[in-house]
């Protein structure tokens, strides 16, 4: 029962840092302007 709780508890991390992983690198693609990276960006 224990190793189920370690597995599930495991799996679980692993989600939550890919997910936070994906979050942050569309934070940075939107703090960079998005699809118009390649425009002047205002100051």
């Amino acid at each position: 029962m224990k190793k189920r709780l370690l597995l599930v508890l495991f799996v679980t991390g692993l989600l939550v840092l890919a997910l936070g992983g994906w979050m942050v690198q569309g934070l940075r693609w939107a703090a960079t302007g998005g699809r118009a990276r390649g425009l002047p960006q205002p100051a």
